[in-house]
């Protein structure tokens, strides 16, 4: 997950000038500010268009997360929401409960410190044996491999033995998760 910038120096009074949030969607919308519009020749008049309520922000190419920039300065979508719905700036990391990057609704998000919020990260599209923290480990010169179970706990690489089969390995690693507090939904 990209590093998350503390947002703290927009004043949330003036994020509430800026952007509406609509926590049952997710959704961030620009209000609408005035614009100058021609009445007759040399008279112009300020109108609202109430109806150019077009969802704010872009979703990255690179990690995936909607954002939305303002006063040359991308904020993440997810921050902003739930600092509007919250009437304060997150203290740590939002954590997405569903683990889908682009579902911004308020009930799908949490302010987490980071080892909470890897403790519900998705599988990484490297891993080959289909569990997270569990692979195969054959030594150089050894003809004979043996199933690894593996967790990473407050930034440690714990290493929870060497299994002959593939089941015990996993095994291992679920009673890990459980002993340790990780979500249902992670490395899925």
């Amino acid at each position: 997950m990209p590093y998350e910038p503390k947002d703290n120096e927009l004043e949330l009074n003036e994020l509430r000038s800026i952007f509406s949030y609509d926590p049952d969607t997710g959704a961030l919308y620009r209000i609408a500010r005035p614009r100058r519009v021609t009445t007759a020749p040399g008279k112009w008049v300020q109108q609202y268009f109430p109806c150019d309520r077009v969802e704010a922000g872009f979703t990255h190419s690179g990690h995936g997360y909607r954002m939305v920039k303002y006063r040359q300065k991308a904020y993440f979508v997810h921050r902003v929401g739930w600092a509007l719905y919250n009437n304060a700036w997150p203290q740590g990391f939002i954590d997405h409960l569903n683990g889908d990057k682009t579902d911004n609704r308020a009930c799908n998000l949490r302010d987490v410190a980071h080892g909470k919020n890897m403790r519900n990260k998705k599988m990484y599209m490297s891993n080959t044996s289909g569990v997270t923290g569990v692979y195969w480990h054959a030594p150089k010169g050894n003809r004979r491999g043996y199933w690894a179970a593996v967790v990473t706990w407050g930034g440690i690489r714990r290493q929870l033995g060497a299994y002959q089969s593939f089941e015990e390995a996993v095994a291992a690693r679920r009673a890990a998760e459980k002993t340790l507090g990780f979500t249902q939904r992670h490395g899925k």
